[in-house]
């Protein structure tokens, strides 16, 4: 797997100097350690993203400021896609999670084409609907994942289509609550 990393303008966006950015890759993680299906050391992968980012905005103490449904909203969904639409299956994806002082980007990468298609990047960055589904998992999958998911909670998309990389941008300011506010009840009222 080749690093990838946003682009200028998601860096300059996420990070105004103030701190140096935090940047994390996990190449060929498995989809059972992000979901916490598997036993032992790994654990769950999103509860840990979750510490990371409370950690590094330095909110550990100040319980559930951090709204986990709009990061798991959107880190489960785009971790699903890539495991149901890799070409080399599930246990081949790489994620990037860059943290900065006024947001937080995931990286996806599944080795597939789909983010490399020129279209893909319009219609994702655009946020517009997506009605054409992969008919192959329509029996396990109820086909709202990108609209009910992904684009109500994100701020910008951003698709790197020479890496294939999908790019999730998540703003501070709407993944954690004011001081004294529960994140999930403050954004989801």
């Amino acid at each position: 797997m080749r690093l990838f990393k946003p682009s200028g303008k998601i860096m300059e966006m996420i990070c105004s100097g103030e701190k140096n950015p935090l940047i994390h890759y996990n190449p060929l993680i498995s989809y059972e350690v992000i979901t916490g299906q598997t036993k032992g050391v790994d654990g769950s992968f999103l509860t840990g993203l979750c510490s990371r980012i409370e950690e590094y905005y330095g909110i550990g103490l100040e319980k559930d400021r951090l709204s986990t449904n709009r990061v798991s909203s959107v880190f489960m969904e785009a971790a699903e896609n890539c495991v149901k639409h890799s070409p080399n299956g599930k246990d081949d994806f790489a994620v990037g999670i860059f943290l900065g002082n006024n947001g937080v980007c995931y990286g996806f990468q599944d080795g597939g084409l789909y983010f490399k298609y020129p279209e893909i990047k319009k219609q994702y960055e655009a946020k517009n609907k997506i009605t054409d589904f992969d008919q192959s998992h329509l029996e396990d999958c109820c086909q709202i994942g990108v609209n009910a998911y992904i684009y109500p909670n994100v701020d910008i998309i951003e698709v790197d289509n020479d890496e294939g990389v999908l790019y999730c941008v998540q703003l501070k300011d709407k993944i954690i609550a004011p001081v004294g506010e529960d994140g999930d009840k403050f954004f989801f009222k």
